[in-house]
């Protein structure tokens, strides 16, 4: 007769199965993936996830990780940053540092409170931050992208040198622009140079920044060619995106000469960048960019090997075929109807992407013959405000 098993027996062995299923899921895993939200009361998190080959997702031990109380009306994070030991994340007063674990867990450690306050509200509110943070590609400095920096309407940026021993930041120097600049930067290979654009008021700007011997940023004075336009129209451009062999990539949308407002859907140009210089260079016209489905273009952003741009924008997501110099051709149609404010790739072929209103975590996974739902998505998380995935 088999011997009886006891619910005190059974309850312990599932105990003790629980590490061991989260350790065999560490262990396979691709990716680390954090997306922060807010519970329905407005209290702050931070998701954190492994993602498997197949693109599944399964919860890292202790997550949804805990965001501290901050001096503002909300401090949910809308931004974020990481290398292989820090997560850094921002609501656009403070920046946040997360350790982050073995197991991909993440604790803060502690809040910067570096953007300018407007006491007279109760309580108070941010009258000018962080916006967006990033890094450069060796994962040594971090940089933001200040709304506000030298008064309304008057954006900068803001570099500072990450302790990697605790995760401290320092200030290393901060430059003043104006409303036209602010959104992230895209590093070229070199690491040296880089890169976004905008058109406020109608003034196409695409603009670069040097990297400076300490990690701080300098203006890069270059007067970058635009694509040839069609008779009567000039190209507005937004935004910025390098591949890792110094080529760029930029959304521009065909405006008549006499108004501000672009007429078509956006166009995909493609730059080439002299890593030494950054002098850029291009051969994109209006006959051979494709243009995109999403509408406006809320982010856009390249694979670590440089084979794919997805774009998010108003409308959608769709992916591109990036041919560095050569022009960008459609892989996909519209993934999603959803608008997407986010998006981040990993190294194993995976595209996060956040919807911008309604609280969705896309996943794809992108290969040459087109990009493929994984397992379970779309995500539902409460509040999801952005995306970063640290790739293992």
């Amino acid at each position: 007769m088999a011997p009886k098993t006891s619910g005190l027996s059974l309850a312990l062995a599932r105990l003790c199965a629980l590490p061991a299923a989260a350790a065999a899921q560490e262990s396979s895993a691709v990716a680390y993936v954090y997306v922060p939200g807010t519970t329905a009361s407005g209290t702050p998190f931070i998701n954190g996830y492994y993602t498997q080959s197949n693109g599944a997702l399964t919860t890292i031990p202790g997550s949804p990780f805990p965001v501290a109380k901050c001096k503002i009306s909300s401090c949910s994070v809308g931004s974020l940053a990481l290398n292989s030991k820090w997560l850094f994340g921002t609501d656009g007063y403070d920046i946040d540092v997360f350790s982050i674990a073995s197991n991909g867990a993440l604790k803060q450690t502690a809040t910067h409170p570096v953007g300018i306050l407007d006491t007279s509200h109760n309580p108070p509110i941010p009258a000018g931050g962080p916006g967006t943070v990033f890094l450069d590609h060796t994962g040594e400095s971090l940089y933001d992208g200040f709304i506000n920096l030298n008064g309304t309407g008057n954006n900068g940026y803001q570099a500072y040198r990450i302790d990697q021993q605790n995760g401290e930041i320092s200030l290393i120097n901060q430059v003043q622009s104006g409303p036209e600049e602010g959104s992230t930067l895209s590093f070229i290979a070199s690491n040296e140079f880089a890169f976004s654009s905008s058109c406020y008021h109608g003034t196409p700007d695409i603009y670069g920044y040097q990297r400076t011997s300490d990690g701080g940023l300098a203006p890069l004075n270059e007067n970058p060619p635009f694509p040839k336009p069609w008779t009567g129209n000039f190209y507005c451009p937004y935004l910025a995106a390098a591949d890792p062999t110094d080529h760029l990539a930029v959304a521009v949308q065909p405006t008549p000469d006499d108004e501000f407002q672009g007429t078509g859907p956006y166009q995909l140009a493609s730059y080439t960048v002299n890593g030494s210089t950054g002098a850029m260079t291009t051969t994109s016209t209006y006959a051979n960019m494709p243009s995109a489905k999403v509408g406006q273009p809320y982010v856009y952003w390249l694979s670590p090997d440089g084979k794919y741009l997805a774009i998010g924008g108003a409308t959608g997501l769709q992916v591109f075929h990036f041919n560095g110099a050569a022009p960008l051709t459609a892989l996909t149609g519209l993934l999603t109807g959803d608008a997407i404010g986010h998006i981040w790739w990993d190294n194993a072929g995976h595209l996060y992407a956040v919807g911008q209103t309604d609280n969705k975590l896309f996943l794809f996974t992108v290969t040459s013959s087109g990009a493929k739902a994984a397992p379970g998505s779309p995500h539902t998380i409460a509040g999801a405000a952005a995306v970063m995935a640290l790739s293992k």
